[in-house]
């Protein structure tokens, strides 16, 4: 199980920089097309960066040794958010949730 997860996040961390690749090539090129390519591969690098912080909480690794690694990401997708609201059904689940931490 640790082995398909450590290449699980491998092959998302490759991902992430082939892609942070084609974004620079895009970003330099006279292509009329380029500043959609940019923003559909900055669309997929946000995609990426939610399936790394979604496998990373999968995983049975210390959260005490990624603690600030997630906090820097959730604050740098938190600064790329686009995403729809959070619809009320769900805050006040997460908010129950939340109140069942301490129990």
């Amino acid at each position: 199980m640790i082995e398909y997860t450590k290449h699980k996040i491998q092959g998302i961390v490759t991902d992430i920089k082939d892609t942070q690749a084609m974004i620079a090539l895009h970003e330099t090129g006279d292509d009329p097309l380029d500043p959609f390519m940019v923003k559909q591969f900055r669309t997929r690098k946000r995609k990426l960066y939610r399936e790394l912080l979604a496998e990373l909480a999968l995983t049975e690794l210390s959260f005490r040794e990624m603690n600030q690694f997630i906090k820097r990401l959730t604050a740098y997708l938190e600064s790329l958010d686009e995403a729809q609201d959070l619809p009320q059904e769900i805050l006040s689940g997460l908010l129950e949730a939340e109140k069942l931490m301490v129990a």
